[in-house]
């Protein structure tokens, strides 16, 4: 598994549960954790093709005069889009 679907795992659980529970994440019954890195996996997945205003803030970032940008400037303005 993936960096990336763990991460986005982890979260959908903690907004789940909150810290309602005592247990961490790594110590979740395989079965449970597995039910939200297949959620992960769908999520991540409808996010492969970015929408018209995320490529327009990807644009930005690449067209902007000043200041020297990269890959995660690019992403951090993509998913910032995507998350308005």
């Amino acid at each position: 598994m993936s960096e990336m679907i763990d991460k986005v795992a982890e979260a959908l659980w903690k907004k789940r549960i909150g810290n309602s529970l005592d247990i961490e994440w790594d110590n979740l019954f395989p079965r449970t954790k597995q039910m939200y890195i297949d959620e992960a996996k769908a999520a991540i997945e409808a996010m492969r093709e970015p929408t018209e205003k995320m490529y327009k803030a990807a644009s930005y970032i690449l067209t902007a005069q000043s200041g020297v940008y990269g890959p995660d400037d690019i992403w951090a303005s993509m998913i910032d889009e995507a998350l308005k």
